[in-house]
């Protein structure tokens, strides 16, 4: 059911993202609106070709502009527009390029990628830390695991582990693409790799394990239900999906790549997450 739907006239290929007093941020044409849980507007923000943005930590919004990344003050916004720009970097992405949303670290580092020279480092005052070029266009958003390992991947089939200062996501609303390393959605502060699983007593279970190259399933789900089982990989890309009726064993066919895999299973009320290595 529809709960409301409010028109912009704008055209957006942004996901929206959460705060934690409810209000929904996103980004259409030029503009970012701050929305209230009841579809009223908070508030807008003029920037040029602004994409989706991530929350920090101390009430910052990082908004990726064309080949620029902003820090935004989210109370200034409101009050005083004129001085909400907290910092904004060196061009990135190059006169023909852009950036994807950033990914914030725990230690407060921002990471974003850039489509055609990849990944950036930033620190908290807006300076470039360090940078790497991938071996082809980077079309992601990184994660990072709670030991500090960055991930990446680009267009010339190359999947990247990385080092970085960050020991996981940062304790913010929304670090992230869809929040969290499982991409649920659910703002409910930052997570790590571990992923966050919803409702306290999860009446579904799943394990996952590798045999013979496939990846193998073992999941428990109460009577008369049913349940999605979902693998991403470690982008967060969503690479197969298959439907659960019953408990048991279920086996995808593929030949998984060497990497790390998050298998996620979710029903009507509740998900549960599980991490599997495919080693070659």
């Amino acid at each position: 059911m529809i709960k409301w739907r409010y028109e912009f006239n704008e055209e957006s290929y942004e996901s929206p993202i959460i705060d934690t007093d409810g209000t929904i941020y996103a980004s259409f044409g030029y503009t970012l609106y701050a929305i209230n849980p009841d579809s009223t507007i908070k508030w807008e923000y003029y920037l040029y070709k602004i994409g989706s943005p991530s929350i920090g930590e101390s009430g910052i919004l990082y908004c990726p502009s064309d080949s620029y990344l902003y820090a935004l003050i989210i109370d200034s916004i409101p009050s005083n527009p004129d001085f909400a720009v907290k910092w904004k970097t060196d061009n990135i992405a190059g006169s023909l390029g852009w950036i994807y949303q950033p990914t914030v670290g725990a230690d407060g580092v921002i990471y974003v990628c850039s489509h055609f020279r990849g990944l950036y480092a930033v620190s908290l005052d807006g300076t470039i830390r360090w940078e790497y070029n991938t071996s082809g266009y980077v079309d992601c958003c990184p994660v990072i695991s709670s030991d500090g390992t960055l991930y990446i991947d680009d267009y010339d089939g190359y999947l990247y582990a990385i080092t970085c200062s960050s020991k996981g996501l940062a304790s913010s609303p929304w670090p992230k693409y869809n929040h969290d390393n499982f991409n649920s959605g659910c703002v409910s502060g930052g997570v790590g790799i571990e992923g966050n699983n919803r409702v306290a007593q999860n009446p579904l279970k799943v394990s996952a394990s590798v045999v013979s190259d496939h990846i193998r399933i073992v999941c428990d789900i109460p009577e008369a239900q049913y349940a999605v089982l979902k693998i991403f990989d470690i982008s967060g890309r969503r690479i197969s999906e298959k439907l659960a009726v019953r408990s048991g064993e279920i086996f995808f066919p593929e030949r998984f790549p060497a990497g790390v895999y998050l298998v996620r299973l979710e029903s009507e009320d509740a998900a549960i997450s599980s991490k599997v290595v495919v080693v070659r």
